[in-house]
């Protein structure tokens, strides 16, 4: 049952952080994730901004690249508030 769990095969993982006005809750938690998702094969990060207004994109965008994140972070900035589901 826990077969393929236990084998070293790489299983493409996703990670989405929705973030609301809150640009430095959500680059901490990028900065929480830098020192073990490189090591993950086939795992991403996709911060999805929910239209916040607020220049969120700006300063997320920012530390993606000057923090070196972007070969596994990305921001996806959103049109209107999707709200959480």
């Amino acid at each position: 049952m826990f077969k393929d769990i236990q084998s070293n095969r790489a299983s493409p993982l996703l990670i989405v952080i929705l973030n609301y006005r809150t640009p430095g809750m959500t680059i901490e938690c990028l900065r929480s994730l830098a020192s073990e998702v490189p090591s993950l094969l086939g795992t991403r990060v996709v911060v999805s901004d929910n239209a916040s207004g607020d220049g969120s994109v700006d300063h997320i965008q920012a530390a993606i690249e000057s923090e070196g994140w972007g070969e596994w972070a990305s921001l996806l900035p959103l049109e209107q508030n999707g709200g959480y589901a």
